[in-house]
């Protein structure tokens, strides 16, 4: 897997493609003028069409919105200890009845 680009050259290329979109040149002509660019380092091609599309509904930022997510519910101390305990207290417990008694997610 390629390793990710810094956010400078992201940038950059969403640059390009905003500038070009906006002329009205065709997705799969300033696909492969980037990819003559920026050669390995171009982003995928379905990345450059999630991008014009992203343009053509009315996005005009270049830098990705803030997201949510999920919390990391179970690293603080005091879900910690508490897990620490009921582990103690019975080994043979399943890893799914603890974090409904602590109330924190679980993955595999």
């Amino acid at each position: 897997m390629a390793a990710s680009l810094p956010n400078l050259a992201i940038v950059e290329q969403r640059t390009a493609i905003q500038c070009l979109w906006s002329e009205g040149v065709k997705t799969s002509t300033f696909y492969r003028k980037m990819l003559t660019q920026y050669s390995e380092k171009c982003m995928a091609e379905k990345n450059v069409y999630g991008r014009v599309d992203r343009f053509k509904r009315g996005r005009t930022t270049l830098n990705d919105e803030k997201r949510s997510g999920w919390p990391p519910k179970s690293r603080t101390d005091d879900h910690r200890v508490e897990v620490e305990a009921l582990i103690k207290e019975n080994k043979q417990n399943a890893a799914s009845e603890i974090t409904l008694t602590v109330d924190i997610s679980y993955w595999r």
